[in-house]
C-alpha cells in the first residue's frame, strides 16, 4: 500500500470541483498544483497534467481522486494507497461521500502529550497550553462524531499507546479492518527507511521513522509542566 505524503490540498481541490460549473476537472488540477503541499507529494506537476489530460470531462470527484492516488502509487509498485493527513478527521463526512468505498483508521494519542507536541511544532497557533488542548479536543470530537455515523465498518479507533505498547494486535486488527494481509516486516519499516528519507523533502518530521515503533516517544508525566497538565486536563479532561 502507498501512502504519500500528507495531502493537504485535498479538500480544497474536491470543493473546488463541486463549485464549479464548467471546466471541473481543470479546476481539481488546478486546485492542487497551487497549493504548497503538492511540492512534496512523489508526482511533478507533468506527470499530473499528463494523467488528467486525456480524461473526459464528466468525470466525478471520486474518480478524480482516484485517478490522483492510483498515479502515485504506481510510481512506487504498489496497486493500493491510502491518506495520513491528520486535518482529513474534520473533513471525514465529506470524504466518505465522495468515496464511498474508503475507510477511515483514527489514531487518538493522549491530549497532553499532543500538546506538547503542538507547542514544539512549527505551525504559527496554537501557541498556548488552552488553545492547543481546546483543537486537540475538537478534533478529537469532530472525528469520533463522523465515525459514529459511518459505523465500525468504515471507522476503526485506536489508541495510539496501544500501538506503542504492544503492535502487533494492533497492526492486525488494523490490516483486517482494511483487508491487507499482515506481515511481520510491517514492524520492521526502520530497517529500509534510511533511502525514503533520503529522497523526502520533509524529512525532518519523519526522523523518527528511524527507530523502532516501541522505540523513545515523548511522556507528558516526565515533560510536561504541572500546571500546564492541570489547564489540560480541567479543559478536555484526562
Amino acid at each position: 500500500m502507498s501512502i504519500p505524503e500528507e495531502s493537504n490540498f485535498l479538500v480544497g481541490a474536491i470543493q473546488a470541483f463541486e463549485q464549479a460549473k464548467e471546466e471541473q476537472l481543470d479546476r481539481f488540477v488546478k486546485s492542487i498544483l497551487g497549493h504548497w503541499s503538492f511540492a512534496n507529494w512523489p508526482l511533478t506537476s507533468a506527470e499530473m497534467e499528463s494523467r488528467f489530460a486525456g480524461l473526459p470531462d464528466s468525470l466525478d470527484a471520486g474518480s478524480a481522486i482516484r485517478e490522483l492516488y492510483a498515479l502515485q502509487a504506481s510510481k512506487r509498485g504498489k496497486s493500493r494507497y491510502g491518506d495520513k493527513t491528520p486535518s482529513h478527521v474534520m473533513a471525514m463526512p465529506l470524504l466518505a461521500r465522495v468515496l464511498p468505498e474508503s475507510v477511515f483508521i483514527h489514531v487518538i494519542r493522549d491530549g497532553r502529550d499532543v500538546v506538547q507536541s503542538l507547542l514544539e511544532s512549527n505551525w504559527s497557533w496554537p501557541k498556548d497550553v488552552a488553545s492547543a488542548s481546546l483543537y486537540w479536543g475538537w478534533c478529537v470530537s469532530t472525528g469520533q462524531r463522523a465515525g459514529r455515523l459511518l459505523g465500525p465498518d468504515r471507522y476503526h479507533e485506536l489508541r495510539y499507546e496501544n500501538l506503542v505498547a504492544d503492535p502487533v494486535p494492533a497492526i492486525r486488527e488494523m490490516c483486517r479492518f482494511v483487508k491487507l494481509e499482515y506481515q511481520p516486516t510491517m514492524l520492521e519499516f526502520n530497517r529500509s527507511v534510511n533511502d525514503l528519507l533520503d529522497a523526502d523533502p520533509i524529512a525532518s518530521d519523519h526522523e523518527k521513522l528511524r527507530h523502532p515503533i516501541t522505540g523513545p516517544v515523548r511522556n507528558w508525566r516526565e515533560d510536561m509542566a504541572s500546571s500546564d497538565v492541570a489547564i489540560c486536563e480541567l479543559l478536555v479532561g484526562d
